[in-house]
């Protein structure tokens, strides 16, 4: 059984870097937990304030946190209110060379069949594990980098 996470659930991670902070914003019904990523990292364990205080989000990203939390792969900060930047779904992307390319906008899928949408700046509708995000964090990835 996994553990009951709310949206508005700020948890850090630790990294070789420090401290990163991850907010738990949406759920989907296939990929599971939305979480928005911190920019930069902390010498010690992240607080609410110190989430409060976060100017810049860098990407989002589907992962197990219920799972995570009850592994204890990241620590629970507390909740907070969805801020007005999040109260949407955000607008990702989707698809590879084989099966096309898609625009998902709330769960609606846009087909743009085997051309790449030239926004390289979407977040990827991708889902990752613990060791994956932590590699993404500690090199600075970037959604350009996912084709």
């Amino acid at each position: 059984m996994t553990a009951r996470v709310k949206p508005g659930l700020a948890v850090s991670i630790v990294t070789d870097r420090g401290f990163a902070v991850g907010l738990y914003t949406h759920k989907d019904p296939k990929m599971g937990e939305l979480i928005w990523i911190a920019d930069g990292f902390w010498d010690e364990e992240p607080t609410v304030q110190d989430v409060q205080r976060v100017e810049r989000w860098r990407w989002c990203v589907f992962f197990p946190l219920g799972a995570a939390v009850r592994r204890r792969l990241v620590s629970p900060i507390g909740t907070l209110p969805i801020s007005k930047e999040f109260e949407d779904f955000p607008v990702m992307r989707a698809g590879s060379k084989q099966q096309g390319w898609f625009i998902v906008r709330g769960g609606e899928m846009e087909n743009f069949g085997f051309e790449r949408t030239d926004d390289r700046g979407l977040p990827p509708r991708i889902l990752v594990n613990d060791t994956r995000l932590k590699e993404m964090l500690v090199s600075d990835w970037t959604p350009e980098e996912w084709w």
